[in-house]
């Protein structure tokens, strides 16, 4: 297991206080999702696994939608050490694909997105985000899988966006040695892993 960067071992005691405080964290989510998001949605769908064929190319888009609702509204369950910002939302191409996934398997249009956030601080709270996605968000999306898939074919491959949870010495193993880590991706992989 990992803690901080560092591999614990079996048997070495912050092994234990490491598991300890991820179950109490994990409970005390669970509770706070339990009283606060729970109780005010009603699940259509619940883990739904999505294959949207794409006709271009040799590969398919798979997702799983966390939860729809009977009012036919896609939820994404989150986690975080901090708040999250209506930006975060609004660009959220994770969204775009969740709203376009949930058109294609139901046949049914989509009323929007939010965003149930559990925010890990001393006392754990919920922030509730909302958004409404639209058609030019769906093109924008497909243009940058056509993009990507393009280029994995060609063997060109972009870098993540700087901030990108994936960008980083803790998911990344190449980022020491990226040519696109700058000073501006080191700094935010840096305070990312700080906090």
């Amino acid at each position: 297991m990992r803690k901080d960067g560092l591999f614990l071992a079996p048997g070495d005691p912050a092994l234990n206080v490491a598991l300890n405080e991820a179950m109490k964290s994990t409970l005390s989510m669970t509770r706070v999702f339990a009283a606060g998001i729970a109780p005010r949605i009603q699940p259509a769908l619940v883990e739904q696994f999505v294959r949207i064929p794409l006709t271009k190319h040799s590969h398919d888009l798979l997702g799983r939608l966390d939860i729809a609702t009977d009012e036919d509204l896609v939820v994404d369950l989150k986690t975080s050490n901090r708040k999250k910002n209506q930006g975060d939302v609004d660009r959220s191409d994770q969204l775009t694909f969740y709203e376009a996934a949930f058109e294609f398997e139901t046949g049914r249009s989509c009323k929007g997105a939010a965003l149930e956030v559990i925010v890990q601080t001393k006392t754990p709270s919920i922030q509730t985000l909302h958004r409404v996605g639209g058609e030019r968000d769906r093109q924008i999306l497909l243009a940058k899988i056509n993009t990507m898939l393009t280029g994995l074919k060609s063997g060109v491959f972009l870098p993540a966006a700087p901030g990108a949870w994936c960008c980083s010495p803790k998911y990344c193993g190449y980022f020491g040695s990226c040519p696109f880590v700058d000073s501006e991706r080191k700094a935010a992989a840096e305070a990312a892993f700080a906090s």
